[in-house]
């Protein structure tokens, strides 16, 4: 078992959902890793423009659909922790194909799991079952932020108590 018993992964769009894992990680004394897909499709749900609206419109089906994508391999071996965090955005209240994919994925190699998403609605509870759902595991914890408080840097209570939750016994 690695020295660091929690590995903090992420997915990340617009960069909220990458804040929060980098300040938990921080906290917790964690591993950090990006979940990368093998082709980027970048959404802001503030974001103005055609391509911003048909990539939004991809990834909102892509996850009401339940896709998976192909990602770049991953840097860690999530075996090698205690506990693996994961992150996602959430656009539609939906779960998009990155996160989904890196579940689905690496499913057999998570012991324990614990969630959390940033989004436009403070109280994003169903991605977390679609979360549970895709690696089969139900998370220890789970901690919503909303993304105008986490762009506003207000999510140290929030965090502080999030990564309270995820102490190791």
């Amino acid at each position: 078992m690695s020295e660091k018993r929690i590995l903090v992964v992420y997915y990340t769009s617009a960069g909220s959902t990458g804040k929060v894992a980098r300040a938990l990680a921080t906290e917790l004394g964690a591993d950090l890793e990006a979940i990368q897909p093998e082709k980027r499709v970048d959404v802001d749900i503030k974001g103005k423009g055609l391509r911003n609206f048909g990539n939004m419109g991809r990834v909102v089906m892509g996850g009401r659909r339940q896709r998976t994508v192909p990602l770049a391999p991953a840097q860690h071996d999530p075996a090698a922790y205690a506990l693996v965090v994961v992150g996602t955005p959430v656009y539609a209240n939906t779960l998009p194909a990155e996160p989904r994919s890196y579940l689905v994925q690496q499913r057999d190699k998570l012991a324990k799991v614990a969630f959390f998403c940033t989004g436009e609605d403070p109280a994003n509870a169903h991605v977390f079952d679609l979360m549970a759902e895709a690696c089969g595991r139900t998370p220890v914890a789970i901690q919503p932020f909303h993304a105008p408080r986490v762009k506003a840097d207000d999510i140290a209570d929030d965090l502080t108590a999030f990564a309270a939750r995820l102490a190791l016994d």
